[in-house]
């Protein structure tokens, strides 16, 4: 163990005595041994995904020449083995995370193969959104049972995949709204992971997932005023990384923080398109064929309303806890552009004010970057500058005298910026 170098080391210095040095082996040997091995957890979950397959598999050999009776045995022959798994982990290995991750993960598998074989056995009719939407409502109570975090990814994957499959391909008014009830089913688990084991990887990517899931889904709610839309993805994008830099997410490294990495992209990757002036003469074109006092209560404005809304929540928040200097300046994006938006349909500049908006963003991130002496931060203002000059660099009415200038302005920008906070750097260990 590292721990126990660096106490020889203390040791042999005479900076602690023995006595201190046992305490805190005893004190790490505790610690260690109330966390569940990760290894044996991952190791759980792909046997039981496996396990669960490979029944599958072996079920699929010879089954046309099974009779009814035994096809409908065999089918309940998993569902029954992950009820008792999951029964003996609940009364015998309580508190156990290998047995409850694999157990419920299994049983979760073995409801959809059940529903899907005994349907084909005895051709109950339905469609596909019937069987993943029982599937996972007969899977969701094992979240909760057995507290399995890997049980609650998979079913996230699954209502993504009902809310993409009902949403834009089967389209229907009445059902899109499904997802949404169904992702409210797994929010309370989340919250009872985020109480009680914040630093859980498994929460870090539930937080993922989610974030993915709602930036895929969200579009299933667009009817008749599509334009709307942009408001809602900005407003649902604001939220995420103002949601990733409040008290619950904000001690997350950029890696392990899903909301605020997924956020930020989103909201720079928009002002990009916006900056286009294509965009502008589409939008001014389409916007004069809405009827906007029927918009008024269009799923699309209510979504973009709830969205703002809770993003100043989280903002009020995030300012009671700390104070308004701790806000990030990316955090009032979207009621700009909400501001823009709305201006863009009688105002010729709302273009001109998204390329500036770029442009500071960039500039901000390269001013912190230099000041903190972090050269990530630095290349990615400096990349937000580069990537606002290329798209620049398709507007027609710029010569190619200026943009060759300004392509080797931001070149040499990096090569400079680069150079001085390596020579900081260099400059400061030298002291």
């Amino acid at each position: 163990m590292k721990i126990q170098t660096q106490l020889k080391e203390l040791l042999g210095s005479h900076i602690i005595t023995q006595e201190i040095a046992d305490k805190i082996v005893d004190y790490y040997a505790q610690k260690s041994n109330g966390k569940p091995n990760p290894l044996l957890i991952a190791f759980g979950i792909l046997g039981a995904l496996i396990g669960g397959l490979g029944i599958i598999l072996i079920l699929a050999h010879n089954w046309d020449n099974l009779s009814v009776r035994m096809k409908s045995i065999i089918a309940f022959l998993p569902l029954l083995l992950g009820q008792f798994l999951c029964g003996y982990s609940l009364f015998k290995k309580k508190g156990n995370v290998v047995w409850s991750e694999s157990s419920s993960l299994f049983l979760f598998i073995s409801i959809g193969a059940c529903i899907s074989l005994i349907s084909q056995v005895y051709h109950i009719s339905g469609d596909f959104d019937t069987f993943l939407i029982t599937w996972l409502l007969l899977g969701l109570p094992l979240v909760y049972l057995l507290r399995s975090f890997s049980t609650s990814l998979l079913y996230i994957i699954g209502i993504t995949f009902y809310g993409v499959n009902q949403g834009y391909f089967n389209w229907n008014a009445g059902e899109t709204y499904y997802f949404w009830m169904l992702l409210a089913g797994i929010l309370p688990f989340i919250v009872w992971m985020q109480k009680t084991q914040k630093d859980n990887n498994f929460l870090k990517i539930a937080y993922w997932f989610i974030a993915l899931s709602l930036t895929i889904t969200l579009g299933t709610i667009a009817y008749k005023t599509d334009i709307l839309m942009h408001i809602a993805y900005f407003s649902l994008f604001g939220v995420m990384y103002n949601f990733g830099h409040s008290k619950w997410m904000s001690n997350h490294r950029i890696i392990s923080n899903g909301p605020r990495f997924i956020g930020g992209l989103g909201m720079t990757a928009m002002l990009f398109f916006y900056s286009f002036n294509d965009f502008w003469r589409f939008f001014g074109r389409y916007g004069a064929n809405i009827y906007w006092g029927k918009a008024i209560l269009s799923p699309e404005l209510l979504a973009s309303t709830g969205l703002i809304l809770l993003s100043v929540i989280i903002l009020c928040i995030t300012v009671k806890r700390t104070s308004w200097q701790s806000l990030k300046p990316m955090s009032f994006l979207p009621f700009l552009f909400v501001l823009l938006f709305a201006l863009g349909y009688y105002w010729s500049f709302s273009q001109l004010a998204i390329n500036i908006t770029v442009l500071l963003i960039g500039v901000h991130s390269i001013k912190i970057g230099a000041d903190k002496d972090d050269l990530g931060l630095l290349n990615k203002g400096l990349a937000i500058v580069a990537i606002l000059a290329f798209c620049r660099f398709f507007d027609q009415n710029i010569s190619f005298v200026i943009k060759g200038i300004i392509f080797l302005i931001v070149g040499a920008s990096f090569y400079v910026a680069n150079y001085l906070l390596i020579q900081k750097r260099k400059k400061n260990l030298n002291q």
